[in-house]
């Protein structure tokens, strides 16, 4: 019975721990999202300003070569860097799909240990009504029990009294004959 109770304990510490980290990592992905987005509106702010600059040096077609040039190397930095920051985000997926699971997990033994449980405090109810009836039988049976302990008692003082009397004439007669012989 105890140890019902300790695994009850454990599945809802389980699940609240489980949905602590569910918390905390979808925090954790939207704080990231938000930076990264932040970034990117910081990078697309440089990009727009670069641009106008551009603009104004489309007479320097050389200097533009080469800020293109510059700006090309740029966008593969920021190409790579969205594609680590695009794996980085799929190992978060990942590991909120699997805490999501583990979720889902719990909440399934949950619901089996709650099952359980009602199927438990049932059999114990069955098992509180059954000593009740075997302890009120008990006690009807020990009350009988004592009536025919008295019962005997009263019996075996009365065969007593019966059998000293029987033996008291048994002695009066033997003697009464032996004094008339």
């Amino acid at each position: 019975m105890g140890s019902l109770a300790e695994m009850d304990m454990f599945l809802i510490a389980g699940a609240a721990l489980a949905g602590l980290i569910f918390g905390l990592i979808a925090n954790a992905v939207l704080r990231i999202r938000a930076r990264q987005t932040d970034a990117l509106k910081i990078e697309k702010t440089e990009l727009i300003k670069r641009l106008a600059a551009a603009e104004v040096q489309v007479l320097r077609i050389p200097v533009l070569e080469e800020t293109l040039t510059d700006l090309t190397t740029t966008l593969d930095g920021l190409r790579n860097e969205k594609a680590s920051v695009d794996k980085a985000l799929a190992g978060k997926t990942a590991a909120f799909e699997a805490v999501t699971g583990s979720i889902q997990d719990l909440r399934q033994r949950l619901k089996v240990a709650h099952g359980e449980l009602s199927t438990e405090k049932q059999t114990v109810a069955s098992i509180r009504a059954e000593i009740a009836e075997i302890t009120e039988m008990l006690t009807q049976e020990r009350s009988a029990s004592d009536e025919q302990i008295a019962l005997l008692t009263q019996v075996r003082e009365q065969m007593t009294q019966e059998f000293k009397s029987l033996a008291e004439e048994v002695m009066s007669r033997h003697l009464g004959s032996k004094m008339t012989n």
